[in-house]
């Protein structure tokens, strides 16, 4: 008899279990993307230059060697932020927000998206920014997942072989004078 009232409570709570496959940071977004948007996004090879860096709607998918030259051509410090729209934590800031802070420091900022949500771009304040936006180019790195690319990209900006976790993942990196200095979870500590 138990083992009848056993199965009769697994068949119910089986039934009520719903799986959700459409969220988001798992991987890029790209694929879920309608025309218009994915018409945004400019796909940068790694060889081509960022010579004209257009600030409207455009959002560039680049590599680490684009944002090693963007930062070694700037006469201030950099701070680069790796956005993820969806960030809940307290150390995932508005853009806005992580601008100001840039700017009180005399700092530019680059922010970097880690993966496509359109809808919750458009909640930022991208106007006042130096740079437009980036993402990460996920046909240079050969994965759509987001942890994969994300780890490839800061990998290769800072250039060392293998970075310890508490520098991998990190939101905010400093560069000053065109070098790598640190990173931090949190704008507020950096």
């Amino acid at each position: 008899m138990n083992k009848i009232y056993t199965l009769l409570i697994l068949s119910i709570l089986t039934g009520c279990i719903v799986i959700v496959p459409n969220f988001t940071g798992l991987k890029s977004g790209y694929k879920k993307l309608s025309p218009n948007q994915k018409a945004r996004i400019k796909f940068v090879n790694d060889r081509e230059e960022l010579t004209y860096l257009n600030k409207n709607d455009t959002i560039y998918a680049i590599t680490s060697n684009h944002i090693k030259t963007i930062i070694e051509n700037e006469k201030s410090d950099v701070v680069l932020y790796l956005w993820s729209a969806n960030c809940s934590s307290e150390v995932c800031h508005p853009i806005e927000y992580v601008r100001e802070m840039c700017s009180s420091k005399n700092q530019k900022l680059i922010v970097v998206m880690e993966y496509y949500d359109f809808e919750l771009v458009s909640f930022q304040n991208t106007e006042s920014l130096d740079f437009p936006l980036f993402s990460i180019n996920t046909k240079h790195y050969e994965t759509d997942f987001c942890n994969k690319y994300t780890k490839r990209f800061i990998t290769d900006l800072l250039n060392k072989g293998k970075l310890k976790d508490e520098e991998l993942y990190n939101r905010y990196f400093l560069f000053l004078n065109g070098k790598y200095v640190g990173a931090k979870s949190d704008i507020i500590k950096l």
